[in-house]
């Protein structure tokens, strides 16, 4: 008990709320064209995400905060949060790649209804 107190209080990332999920997310370019990702690890704070046929870039445009849309299995409502690229890494072929985003703003009650669908999957982790 004290040593997984002891863990979480050295590294706070470590346990931080983040589980790993493979959920579907949608965003548009700044072009209006659709373009989806898939997570990688998801929290309350932020989102990792992998894309695999467009670059970066051509998402991102010259926009601070991008809408994301995030699939919860079994609900039809997707999370609909504004979110700022924190770091992205692109693939060796140049196309595709990895990012991670933080959280800005949630549309309505998003932010609620993620951390009730995290928490599950948080507290399993904890047990593990």
């Amino acid at each position: 008990m004290l040593e997984k107190l002891w863990n979480r209080f050295r590294n706070r990332r470590k346990d931080g709320g983040r589980v790993m999920l493979h959920l579907q997310v949608k965003t548009a370019d700044p072009d209006g064209n659709l373009c989806h990702m898939v997570s990688e690890d998801i929290s309350d704070r932020g989102i990792r995400l992998r894309i695999e046929q467009r670059r970066w870039g051509e998402v991102l445009g010259h926009r601070e905060e991008v809408a994301l849309e995030i699939g919860l299995p079994e609900e039809k409502a997707p999370i609909v949060a504004q979110a700022q690229l924190m770091w992205a890494f692109n693939s060796q072929e140049g196309v595709g790649g990895t990012s991670g985003w933080r959280f800005v703003h949630f549309r309505g009650n998003a932010r609620r209804r993620l951390r009730h669908f995290l928490e599950p999957h948080i507290a399993e982790k904890q047990e593990a």
